[in-house]
């Protein structure tokens, strides 16, 4: 298990997200079948692609940049941007109004 770096989890918290219990988990330890829907952050690293075609699950491919060695502006802006994302697949779901 890794863990979550310290600018991701003050962006988090400077926009009112709660980040209790936050932690970073490898792929070795998803079992697809235990989730609604599996997203992926990385375009270069589809979902099929790192978990396999073969498996049968909805899935997701995010083009969200990776701020890591950024300053904080930049943290804030890929907080903003997946929150918006998250929020939009919510609606989509029915999920928000």
């Amino acid at each position: 298990m890794g863990s979550v770096s310290e600018d991701s989890l003050g962006a988090l918290r400077s926009l009112g997200i709660s980040t209790d219990g936050l932690n970073s988990t490898g792929l070795s330890s998803l079992e697809p079948a235990d989730y609604d829907l599996v997203i992926s952050l990385d375009a270069d690293f589809p979902v099929k692609r790192v978990l396999g075609p073969e498996l049968d699950f909805r899935y997701e491919d995010w083009d969200i940049p990776d701020p890591l060695g950024e300053d904080t502006e930049v943290y804030l802006d890929v907080a903003r941007l997946l929150h918006e994302r998250i929020e939009e697949l919510l609606r989509r779901e029915g999920l928000r109004p």
